[in-house]
């Protein structure tokens, strides 16, 4: 009868630790990204990137010209930012006078993600826009059209 407990036991305790060591193994795998949501992952954030970079040379057109650009061609930059995947430029498009939006087609949902973007940067996936608000840095030339804590003329 000795015997018989023992082998029950250790059979117990041999399942046991093969249940422990399998879960060990195939747990991990569960929560990794797959490498096609990582490179979609890594494609929108170059994506958010670039738009952020074409945001601040936006911001210093506003500075300089006074208005924001008719369209992303009549900037002069040395570079035209595209789509790292697409190759297609990125839409723009003016909502006001001091507001407008940067939209691409996106590879990922950006609440999916939200600890790699940042804060405010949010899109679904296929095509969407960021949106922007220019500040004005400058000297007004009609200083009771405009708030200068918004930018927002009144």
């Amino acid at each position: 009868m000795q015997l018989l407990k023992t082998n029950v036991s250790e059979k117990l305790f041999l399942f046991f630790i093969a249940t422990i060591t399998l879960v060990a193994v195939i747990v991990p795998f569960i929560f990794l990204i797959n490498p096609g949501e990582e490179r979609s992952l890594r494609l929108d954030q170059q994506r958010v990137s670039a738009i952020n970079d074409l945001s601040y040379r936006i911001q210093e057109y506003f500075n300089t010209y006074e208005t924001l650009p008719v369209s992303l061609d009549v900037m002069e930059t040395s570079e035209r930012l595209i789509d790292p995947e697409t190759k297609k430029p990125y839409d723009y498009k003016q909502n006001s006078q001091t507001s407008y939006s940067l939209c691409t087609t996106f590879s990922t949902d950006s609440s999916q993600h939200n600890q790699t973007f940042p804060v405010g940067q949010i899109f679904k996936k296929g095509y969407s826009c960021l949106n922007f608000t220019v500040r004005y840095e400058g000297k007004p030339t009609n200083p009771v059209e405009w708030n200068y804590e918004e930018a927002i003329p009144q």
